[in-house]
């Protein structure tokens, strides 16, 4: 199977809150990786996922999340590292992901709308 890619941003802003919202609720769930550490390692160990990649994120995470992406969809212009950051309480943020299936789900739905 092979990587998804997502070309263009959410077109609807309503779509990128309604996806935060549902990246708020897998974080309260504890299913919500932040980071290249714990989302790399979730690539490897997790299994298919949605990874959502700052659209204004650096080469070489840009590098380090496309050759573990595997059967993951990748999402990279949705969102940009600021966005990230405030919504998650952290001062740079480029990289997230979910890999419970009914959460991918959801987003996906959002995705595949917009």
């Amino acid at each position: 199977m092979t990587a998804e890619r997502r070309e263009g941003a959410v077109n609807a802003p309503e779509a990128g809150e309604a996806i935060l919202r549902l990246l708020g609720l897998a974080q309260r769930a504890g299913q919500l990786r932040l980071g290249s550490g714990p989302v790399l390692k979730a690539l490897q160990r997790e299994g298919r996922g949605i990874v959502f990649l700052a659209r204004d994120a650096g080469g070489d995470i840009r590098k380090q999340v496309e050759r573990a992406l595997g059967p993951s969809r990748l999402d990279d212009a949705t969102f940009c590292v600021e966005e990230l950051a405030a919504r998650f309480g952290r001062q740079k943020l480029s990289v997230v992901s979910v890999h419970d299936p009914s959460f991918v789900s959801g987003i996906a739905e959002h995705l595949d709308r917009s």
